[in-house]
């Protein structure tokens, strides 16, 4: 049993959330000093202190379609880019912007060879510093995740998440260490996925969650993002509908659902008018605020009424292949963003998912009500070709003291990254 933990909430500059949360990627292109080399023998460090420090770090090898390359994984339509075990391609090196430090002086040393000096600009514009070295020999043991796809867990000092081992789509307990609202340490009932469509034409088809079925293939886990391959098996009365790739990320302060979909010629003669959403059921979050990019300036409050402002946000219209986001802010310790895209070669029509109703029961949540329900759906899904959608969701303990829109740019934005070899 987890144990809530009773805090009053914190006001925070928006910008700090953000660097603290946030993941520096580097590819093989800014890193010259170890692109086309082995990267198992570079590691970070940082200026801790007055003194230099390793930091936690970690190298991921990407396939053409972004997934992270795992080993005993076989997929024809998506290879990885260059070769393994060798920085290149769209490799990445990860860390924590949070880690980075000041300027190191010609004093200080590390145990190995200096390689390359890495300045991040964090929210004010301001230079952090990170180091890359060679062959040095201490490591930092710290792991900002820790996941078991066996047991279906995954905890951060910020959240803990259970699943179903055999389905990753079935939550079982979402628990936020800072929320203080309604049920301390339970702002979210459970993601939500339903898919609406006709069998032969002619027979309603209505599934959800329990229709998806998400089992583990492989995993890479490491101290900044921990990532699991699954087989997700779309079923009906039994009967295989779809079948479809999903890689599932986590983080410190959230985690992406990225999935690759084909729908072969049969399943589209089988299967016809397919819509589909995807949203999270907050658990009797009153008072709480929502808003939309492309939406009212004005929030949306969780009062199980819709108000004008409400229907406006209801109006509310995404475009594939463009990102987009919800939020939701409780102002009880927790905040939570939803930035996605949909990215597909035909043009779909989505819009918002936004419901509150207090006493509605509706399977697979657990509790009664959707207070409020938020995400996307899709109007029709496409006819042919692949569609790839990424789904990530972040969460923030601290109120945010500006705009959500101006928030939700420094979310998604891409730091500058300079890098100098030595």
């Amino acid at each position: 049993m987890l144990l809530a933990s009773f805090a009053l909430p914190v006001f925070s500059d928006g910008g700090e959330q953000v660097d603290e949360a946030m993941v520096v990627t580097l590819t093989p292109d800014q890193l010259t000093s170890v692109k086309g080399k082995n990267p198992q023998s570079f590691s970070l460090f940082a200026v801790k202190d007055g003194k230099l420090k390793p930091i936690p770090y970690q190298f991921d090898e990407i396939k053409e379609s972004g997934f992270v390359f795992m080993e005993n994984v076989s997929d024809k339509d998506d290879q990885i880019v260059g070769k393994q075990g060798i920085f290149d391609g769209k490799d990445e090196l990860l860390f924590m912007m949070k880690d980075a430090g000041l300027r190191k002086t010609n004093f200080m040393k590390a145990d190995g060879d200096f390689v390359s000096e890495i300045s991040v600009d964090n929210h004010k514009g301001e230079k952090r510093y990170v180091y890359l070295v060679e062959n040095a020999v201490q490591e930092s043991e710290d792991f900002y995740v820790r996941f078991s796809a066996k047991l279906g867990r995954v905890e951060t000092d910020y959240y803990a998440l259970k699943v179903d081992p055999d389905n990753a789509f079935m939550w079982e307990e979402f628990y936020y260490d800072s929320f203080v609202g309604t049920h301390p340490g339970r702002p979210l009932d459970t993601v939500t996925l339903r898919m609406y469509s006709n069998a032969l034409g002619v027979v309603p088809l209505n599934m959800n969650n329990k229709h998806m079925v998400a089992k583990v293939v492989a995993e890479k886990s490491g101290p900044i993002r921990s990532t699991t391959e699954y087989k997700v098996v779309l079923t009906y009365l039994k009967a295989p509908v779809m079948n479809f790739t999903l890689q599932i990320a986590h983080y410190e302060q959230g985690f992406s659902y990225n999935s690759r979909v084909f729908i072969p010629a049969i399943r589209r003669r089988l299967v016809s008018k397919a819509a589909m959403n995807a949203s999270v059921d907050g658990y009797d979050l009153d008072g709480a605020e929502v808003y939309a990019s492309n939406g009212p300036e004005k929030p949306g409050i969780v009062d199980g009424q819709i108000s004008n402002i409400e229907k406006e946000i209801l109006k509310v219209e995404f475009k594939t292949n463009e990102p987009s986001w919800v939020f939701l802010k409780t102002r009880d310790g927790f905040s939570y963003m939803n930035n996605f895209i949909v990215e597909t070669d035909e043009e779909i029509p989505m819009g918002i998912v936004y419901e509150e109703n207090k006493d509605e029961d509706r399977p697979p949540e657990y509790y009664k009500g959707q207070m409020p329900m938020i995400g996307f759906m899709m109007h029709r899904t496409p006819l042919k070709g692949f569609m790839q959608i990424t789904n990530s969701m972040y969460f923030f303990s601290k109120d945010i003291d500006i705009a959500t829109s101006e928030f939700a740019e420094l979310v998604v934005r891409k730091p500058n990254v300079n890098v100098i070899e030595f």
